[in-house]
């Protein structure tokens, strides 16, 4: 959805995308495995979650966050009756962005630009960055869920293997209705798509930082 609205991507290069992002799993977990013979698996837990912080913030549209300032603004005037009546269609407030007028923005005629035309690169890297992050992220905290499993629960239909499947389902969830919901605000106000769908996940990936901090001292591997 990013690619087709902000760079005109076609199904085929977006898919060409998916498919390099694929090829990042293996580099990933070689790097989970060297780093886990020198690093103690919490301590990769903890900064690959500070490393997927980091990129979020880097990939937001931060050119479309003060186009969203400006256009609620905008919206702000023109919905003031009073200002309405007292001002002529020749006086009303029309800001020009870019050689365009705002009003074409708000009525969602242009999509909002990308990060003052380097968008394209801001987002294939960081989005790599973030993928690679979350493969690393994955890998180390599966090993350190079969470590501290209780033995016990894994003789049960309730086991690790399937509580490993119920979250990752439960996070597909979770991502497809963020998305869902950034194509839904998108449509209806001054939002930037991007920034809508990027911001919910620095507000999960925090509170993730929040939970592995409060719980570090639990999660050391039986090899350590």
């Amino acid at each position: 959805m990013v690619t087709r609205r902000y760079f005109g991507w076609h199904g085929s290069s977006a898919g060409l995308l998916l498919s390099s992002l694929g090829a990042l799993v293996l580099p990933a977990h070689f790097f989970v495995e060297s780093a886990a013979h020198r690093y103690e698996e919490r301590v990769i837990l903890k900064y690959s979650l500070v490393f997927i912080f980091v990129c979020l913030f880097a990939i937001l549209n931060y050119e479309g966050l003060i186009f969203d300032m400006i256009g609620f603004a905008v919206e702000a005037v023109d919905t003031d009756e009073d200002l309405a009546n007292i001002t002529n269609t020749e006086n009303q407030l029309d800001i020009s962005v870019g050689g365009e007028s705002i009003t074409k923005f708000l009525n969602k005629e242009l999509e909002v630009p990308y990060d003052w035309g380097a968008g394209l690169y801001i987002y294939i890297g960081f989005l790599s960055a973030i993928f690679m992050g979350t493969i690393i992220l994955e890998g180390v905290d599966t090993s350190l869920m079969a470590q501290k499993t209780p033995p016990a629960l894994n003789d049960t239909f309730i086991n690790s293997g399937l509580l490993a499947t119920l979250v990752g389902t439960l996070g597909r969830v979770v991502g497809d209705s963020i998305i869902t919901f950034s194509a839904l605000v998108d449509s209806d106000i001054f939002t930037d798509f991007v920034n809508a769908t990027f911001f919910p996940l620095i507000g999960l990936t925090l509170i993730g930082i929040i939970l592995v901090l409060r719980y570090y001292p639990f999660f050391i591997s039986e090899s350590e």
